[in-house]
């Protein structure tokens, strides 16, 4: 349910703990791997929406991968999908019901914060390179949680308590959204 992209910290603890032209291209090929090995929905009891995210097909003209790389004819530079890599928690597990109809399709989003600092510099350095964070930014950042949704414990919510959830995660990305 909760998913993490944590790139950056993949890319550090390999050793290189830099990011330099070669390690960018390993990150982006990490990437580009983790994208099109996306779960398909095959076998019983798969659901009908996948893969949850997938590559495109490169632009003409758009060369930046070496050709024996198993996914150089695919697009460097942005992907697709049902499911959008940068939600932590995705909305459709606050759904009621299964759904029947599918959910809106992410065609925006990129793989250039990793590579093309001068594009995004916040996101490449909040994503790649890392952004200094005293004790107390993640204490604050922790007790940001509401009360009823303490991480140490071990229980699971009523539909009250995932309700209310639901409703703080809404005011939080509407927040950070703008």
């Amino acid at each position: 349910m909760v998913t993490s992209n944590a790139l950056g910290h993949f890319v550090y603890s390999r050793g290189r703990g830099q990011m330099d032209a070669v390690a960018k291209i390993q990150a982006l090929e990490n990437a580009m791997r983790t994208i099109g090995n996306a779960h398909r929905g095959t076998g019983r009891g798969a659901t009908k929406f996948c893969p949850a995210t997938n590559l495109v097909p490169a632009a003409p003209g758009e060369k930046m991968l070496k050709p024996t790389f198993e996914h150089a004819t695919k697009s460097a530079d942005h992907y697709e999908g049902y499911f959008h890599t940068d939600h932590l928690i995705p909305s459709v597990y606050f759904e009621p019901k299964q759904r029947q109809t599918p959910p809106p399709r992410h065609q925006d989003l990129t793989f250039r914060y990793i590579y093309d600092e001068a594009a995004d510099p916040e996101e490449h350095r909040e994503l790649m390179t890392g952004v200094d964070a005293s004790w107390y930014d993640v204490k604050r950042n922790l007790d940001r949680l509401p009360d009823f949704a303490n991480p140490e414990k071990a229980t699971g919510f009523t539909e009250v308590a995932r309700a209310r959830l639901a409703d703080w995660l809404d005011r939080r990305l509407r927040e950070r959204l703008g």
